[in-house]
């Protein structure tokens, strides 16, 4: 879960202390499962103009970047075809 900290006050704690020596900018930090992944493949698709709209409006919507969203289509459109696959084997 996505933990941030901002200066002021959260969940009633004073969060003032993690400023860093006086500044008055406060200490930002993000501690995600996801975040700890490097991804060094990359793949590259063209669609038309109008199915890039249909997938940015849906990532929008799903609060997901276009990546995000695309990707995850695709591995449960994968993982559906597999069990498929192996159930006809």
């Amino acid at each position: 879960m996505a933990d941030i900290r901002t200066q002021g006050r959260v969940a009633g704690n004073d969060l003032s202390a993690g400023l860093h020596g006086g500044s008055d900018k406060p200490d930002l930090y993000c501690h995600c499962d996801a975040m700890t992944t490097t991804k060094d493949d990359r793949l590259q698709i063209r669609v038309e103009h109008k199915a890039k709209h249909l997938l940015e409006e849906a990532a929008a919507a799903s609060h997901l970047t276009v990546s995000a969203f695309v990707l995850q289509a695709a591995q449960m459109r994968a993982d559906q075809v597999l069990l498929d696959r192996g159930r006809s084997d």
